[in-house]
């Protein structure tokens, strides 16, 4: 999915400077930045291999992938570009003038490794007519993913239970279960879900909750409520009718940093 360029960005921008050690401010003329051309490719720093395209609110998993990765910026169409700005995570990170035009550099194609923690990142990708990041803006991506690594403290084992909520009165209902069927007609109440962590952790953790496949919310303090909540009173979760999947991912930092510990995830049908 793609983004409208914003003005963070933008003002970022402003203070990018050249890799050649050019201090020239970056000149936008932008004829068309918000235009969907350009893919962000998942790339095997190791093997020098391009492994699959990344989406907005994609979930990354390094068991699966190999951890040395980057990200290649690729136009889909010849637009005339001459170089690549790269923010991460909000930061200036890179200039390349020479496809490919990768996140973590490369020497003729073999690949530096982009040094990624788990967790939530963005990336943003600016397109210029001219070298360093000069002349017009032409084409941006901005992305926002989630590199989890499941070959690492068991993220399947039994420590999170998901608990169905009456938003309401704020009161547990029951334990969701996979393949359950929630008449929400004979509850006739509002609802929402809580993750309680049953496996003992010290330290802060976090848990991301996914909707559907999709990211739907991070929280950082307990009670971990899918939909939020103010010191317990929870707000709802508009759920559609129909089969919904829900997954709790936990990291043991803040903002769904660090290493993802701990998931739970249930498919069910909401009548």
């Amino acid at each position: 999915m793609f983004r409208n360029f914003s003005l963070t960005s933008l003002f970022l921008l402003l203070a990018v400077v050249a890799c050649d050690s050019s201090s020239a401010p970056i000149t936008l003329q932008a004829s068309d930045p918000t235009s969907s051309g350009v893919d962000l490719i998942l790339v095997d720093a190791a093997a020098d291999f391009e492994l699959r395209r990344v989406r907005a609110g994609d979930i990354v998993d390094v068991a699966d992938v190999g951890g040395d990765l980057s990200l290649i910026a690729v136009p889909v169409a010849d637009a005339g570009v001459k170089s690549a700005a790269f923010l991460v995570d909000g930061k200036r990170s890179r200039i390349e003038n020479v496809a490919p035009y990768a996140l973590a550099g490369d020497v003729s194609g073999d690949y530096n490794a982009w040094g990624l923690t788990p967790g939530e990142h963005s990336v943003n990708v600016l397109l210029f007519d001219g070298p360093n990041a000069s002349g017009n803006l032409i084409l941006s991506e901005d992305i926002s993913f989630t590199l989890v690594d499941s070959g690492g403290p068991d993220p399947t084992s039994s420590g999170v239970e998901l608990v169905l909520i009456d938003a309401e009165a704020d009161l547990d209902l029951f334990t969701l279960e996979d393949g359950a069927e929630v008449n929400s007609a004979a509850l006739s109440v509002l609802l929402s879900l809580r993750a309680n962590i049953t496996a003992p952790k010290s330290g802060p953790i976090s848990v991301l909750f996914l909707v559907n496949g999709e990211r739907f919310h991070t929280e950082n303090v307990a009670p971990y409520a899918l939909s939020g909540d103010f010191k317990g009173d929870y707000y709802a979760w508009n759920l559609s009718p129909g089969e919904n999947s829900v997954s709790a991912l936990v990291f043991d930092g803040p903002n769904a940093t660090g290493n993802f510990i701990l998931s739970a995830d249930a498919t069910f049908t909401l009548r």
